[in-house]
């Protein structure tokens, strides 16, 4: 008769809150399903995005009556940019797979390796060759500066030639660094207009400083080696020890004119700005997968099919 339902057991609530009925299970995509893929679409972690794969095997329902996806189905995913990966681990989130009968599935897949761990395995450039080139051309800077700066604290200028030699030094720097603030040039024509500038500055076309610029301007161009930016930072490394000959002190108990002082400012202005530039270099380990190779992908839920998204002449009922 009516009344209130009678009062589930203790048995009966534990029961719901426990087990769930999964439905269908030729219909169904079990939770810890490993698919088999090929990847598409090269992986390199300096980039990041979405990546695509195509399904190599067949995946079939629960009890292995139905094909849910045919193998070329198309599978796709995304991994982050600037992954810090010492062990070469991609991590890789398949989201969507694209049926051939016009149904797409809302996936959610991890990329895993053969024996199930987390994570697929790529080639790891650490850029070694880069930190090491950096950390030279920082430790340059650093002693050319010393240098330069050691030269230039109370040098008084007492003679014509002392004089000129710091004009000179104060216009080779302000040159350089003009050029080397210029926007819109690359480095490669950063380079090519320091070396025509500064050396037609030099009046003395037979002194040291205007035979090793020339010779470094040289070797620079015909280095095949080094990138066009440590050539630029190398090159300005070497202006500095120029100027710092050509702004040699004569007494060194004297106050600095304002041409030292201004010199030191120069000095110490493109200076900040060579670090700056090279400690804002990013060298994190690139990760790269190569096209073509095989990858699994763990399913982490469960998915029941509809009917119409199974091709028909392989469902069963």
């Amino acid at each position: 008769m009516g009344g209130a339902p009678p009062a589930k057991t203790e048995d009966q609530l534990l029961e719901e809150s426990n087990f769930k009925y999964r439905g269908n299970m030729n219909l169904v995509l079990g939770r810890g399903k490993i698919l088999s893929a090929i990847i598409e679409t090269a992986v390199n972690t300096d980039f990041g995005g979405e990546i695509r794969a195509l399904i190599s095997r067949d995946v079939y329902s629960e009890w292995g009556k139905n094909i849910l996806i045919p193998k070329g189905s198309r599978i796709f995913g995304s991994y982050a940019t600037g992954i810090n990966g010492a062990y070469g681990r991609i991590s890789i989130t398949w989201t969507r797979v694209d049926l051939a009968t016009g149904y797409t599935l809302n996936l959610a897949g991890t990329g895993i390796d053969a024996l199930g761990r987390t994570g697929n395995q790529g080639r790891v450039d650490n850029k070694f060759k880069e930190r090491l080139s950096n950390a030279v051309l920082k430790s340059i800077l650093d002693i050319s500066l010393a240098k330069a700066l050691d030269s230039i604290v109370k040098p008084q200028i007492n003679s014509q030639t002392a004089a000129a030699r710091s004009v000179g030094a104060t216009n080779l720097t302000s040159i350089a660094n003009a050029i080397f603030t210029q926007p819109g040039l690359t480095a490669k024509e950063k380079r090519a207009k320091i070396c025509q500038d500064v050396l037609t500055a030099i009046a003395n076309k037979t002194s040291n400083s205007f035979l090793k610029l020339s010779m470094t301007c040289n070797t620079l161009n015909t280095d095949p080696v080094a990138s066009e930016p440590n050539k630029l930072l190398s090159l300005m490394g070497i202006i500095n020890q120029l100027s710092d000959e050509l702004i040699k002190d004569v007494t060194a108990d004297s106050e600095k004119t304002q041409v030292q002082e201004a010199s030191e400012k120069s000095f110490e202005a493109i200076s900040d700005s060579i670090k700056s530039m090279a400690e804002e270099q990013d060298f994190h380990p690139t990760i790269t997968i190569p096209q073509g190779t095989a990858v699994k992908i763990y399913v982490n839920k469960d998915y029941k099919f509809p009917k119409k998204a199974v091709i028909k002449s392989r469902f069963l009922k």
